[in-house]
C-alpha cells in the first residue's frame, strides 16, 4: 500500500476528497488558506489505512465524513501545533488510538479541538487522548502549553483496550449526549476506565454524558443530567 500525501500548500482548494481504498499512512499537511477559513478533508465510505492520519503542520482543518458516516481504520495523529481541528461523522477504529494529541514534546499547543457525531471504537489503547497526562505536580517549566477547548458532541468511545477517552491539561472541556461504556478491556492498570478527566482542566462540563466508568482528577468538574 502507498502512502497519500494532501499538502494543501501544493493545491489551489480548500477540500479534498478522498475516496474509498487502501493506504499505508495518509498525511494531511500546511491547512492554511490567506482567509484564515478551515481546510477539509472529506471521506467517503471505508478509507483502511496501516499506520493512520497523520496531521503535520496545520492551521485549522476538518476531518469530515461526506454523507454517511466514514469508517476510517487507522486512526489520527496530530504532530506540532495545530488552531482548530473539527473531526464529524466519522467511526475511527482498529488503531492504537483513536485521536492522538499527547503533547507527548510537551510543546505543542493546541487550540480548538471540536468532535462530534463520531464514533471511537476497538483501538489497542485510548478511542480519544488529548493534553499532556500530567501528575499536577509538575514545575512550572515542564508544563506544556495550555489547550485552549475540546469539544466532544453526540460521540461514542466504546470496546477500546485502555481508557474510552482521556483530556487533560484544558482550559475548558465540554461534552454533551456523549456515551463512554465497555473500555478499559485489556484492564491495563490506570488505564482501564470509559472516561478520564486528567490534572490541568480548568473548568469541564459535562451534560448527557453515559460513562460505565470514571475517574475525575481535576476538582472543577461538573455534571448536569
Amino acid at each position: 500500500m502507498e502512502n497519500l500525501i494532501i499538502d494543501f500548500e501544493q493545491l489551489d482548494v480548500l477540500t479534498y476528497t478522498i475516496e474509498p481504498g487502501n493506504y499505508d499512512r495518509i498525511y494531511v499537511r500546511n491547512a492554511y488558506n490567506a482567509n484564515n477559513g478551515n481546510c477539509c478533508v472529506k471521506l467517503i465510505g471505508t478509507v483502511n489505512t496501516m499506520r493512520g492520519v497523520l496531521i503535520e503542520n496545520c492551521g485549522r482543518l476538518s476531518i469530515i465524513g461526506n454523507g454517511q458516516p466514514a469508517k476510517l481504520i487507522g486512526g489520527i495523529q496530530v504532530s506540532g501545533d495545530i488552531e482548530s481541528l473539527r473531526l464529524s461523522n466519522l467511526h475511527v477504529l482498529g488503531a492504537g488510538h483513536g485521536l492522538l494529541m499527547s503533547q507527548h514534546n510537551g510543546s505543542e499547543k493546541y487550540g480548538h479541538v471540536y468532535i462530534e457525531y463520531c464514533i471511537f471504537s476497538h483501538h489497542r489503547k485510548e478511542g480519544i487522548y488529548i493534553g499532556k497526562s500530567l501528575s499536577g505536580d509538575e514545575l512550572e517549566h515542564e508544563k506544556p502549553p495550555v489547550i485552549e477547548r475540546v469539544t466532544i458532541l453526540q460521540t461514542v468511545c466504546r470496546q477500546n483496550l485502555w481508557d474510552g477517552c482521556q483530556v487533560g491539561n484544558t482550559k475548558t472541556v465540554e461534552m454533551s449526549d456523549c456515551e463512554f461504556t465497555e473500555s478499559g478491556l485489556a484492564e491495563y492498570a490506570w488505564q482501564d476506565y470509559d472516561l478520564t478527566i486528567n490534572p490541568g482542566c480548568d473548568i469541564v462540563k459535562l451534560g448527557s454524558v453515559k460513562y460505565g466508568s470514571a475517574q475525575f482528577l481535576s476538582n472543577k468538574v461538573f455534571i448536569k443530567p
